[in-house]
């Protein structure tokens, strides 16, 4: 999978239904991250916080999944109200 970050004010194609990741590294600015589905985000969620446990100098971090919907950029949740965190968490339980 294929990282492509970006910025803050160039993010996505900022169209309705847009998804896009956000990852935060402490000490660092936010990245932005399209993606097409849910299952995609989720993985790359993954990577990148398995690339931020192999790097010690990474101290904290922190990242979600936004949805451009009505003019703005707003957590995603899934049609039974369920965010990235908890799909996450299921797919881990698995």
């Amino acid at each position: 999978m294929r990282i492509v970050t970006e910025s803050r004010s160039n993010r996505v194609g900022m169209e309705e239904g847009e998804l896009c990741v956000w990852w935060w590294r402490e000490g660092e600015s936010m990245d932005f991250h399209p993606v097409s589905t849910s299952d995609e985000a989720r993985q790359l969620l993954q990577k990148l916080a398995d690339a931020d446990l192999a790097d010690s100098s990474v101290a904290g971090n922190a990242g979600g999944l936004e949805v451009y919907d009505g003019g703005e950029w707003t957590e995603w949740a899934d049609e039974d109200g369920d965010s990235i965190d908890d799909l996450m968490r299921e797919a881990d339980e698995v």
